[in-house]
């Protein structure tokens, strides 16, 4: 009886830790990251806001904890050099640090003016320098995006190549393809991998 009460026991413990997980989550279960980093980024993610619902989609396939050790930096050094939280953990995505990077940070990256930013991209009066980037650039207009990113009238391509509905238009806000979008170089990098691996 001891023995079944306990095996319960671990499998309500198992599916209460695994329940609810993001696709990310489930990500990093399979990658086999351990139990503790993993509920450290759930307890950090639960204490976010302004973001997507479940998360960035991880395009890269890289955490910020390796993309710092590949850059030659710790954690720590990699978070203040981009005015990332101090407290995010390293299993955090690289696609969700760089949507978290404050836009003055990233605008001085890109050797652009915020006026400039917000003039090109059509931002509105709630996204100020400190905002961060995912939030301020999923604002822009799908055209500006593209054409920044892309080329100039590159709309219907880009719509092709990401299987976007007939409904996007130049004045759609990024943030309202950008799942979509990510989601299909998430899937383009898999294969890629897959290939690799074979």
């Amino acid at each position: 009886m001891k023995k079944i009460t306990a095996l319960i026991a671990a499998v309500l413990l198992l599916a209460s830790c695994s329940g609810g997980d993001t696709a990310y989550v489930k990500d990093l279960r399979k990658r086999g990251e351990s139990d503790a980093e993993i509920k450290a980024y759930i307890n950090y993610e639960k204490g976010r806001k302004n973001q997507p619902k479940g998360g960035y989609i991880d395009v890269t396939g890289r955490t910020v904890a390796e993309v710092a050790k590949e850059r030659g930096l710790t954690l720590e050094e990699y978070l203040s050099e981009y005015d990332l939280p101090p407290d995010m953990p390293g299993l955090v995505s690289e696609t969700e640090a760089n949507y978290t990077i404050p836009v003055h940070r990233m605008l001085d990256m890109y050797g652009m003016s915020f006026e400039s930013f917000k003039q090109m991209f059509d931002i509105p009066d709630g996204i100020d320098e400190n905002s961060p980037w995912g939030i301020a650039i999923g604002e822009a207009p799908v055209g500006a995006y593209i054409d920044m990113y892309v080329g100039k009238d590159s709309l219907e391509k880009f719509k092709e190549q990401y299987d976007l509905p007939d409904s996007v238009e130049n004045d759609t806000k990024w943030k309202e393809v950008r799942e979509q979008v990510d989601a299909a170089k998430k899937k383009q990098r898999e294969t890629q991998v897959e290939q690799t691996e074979e």
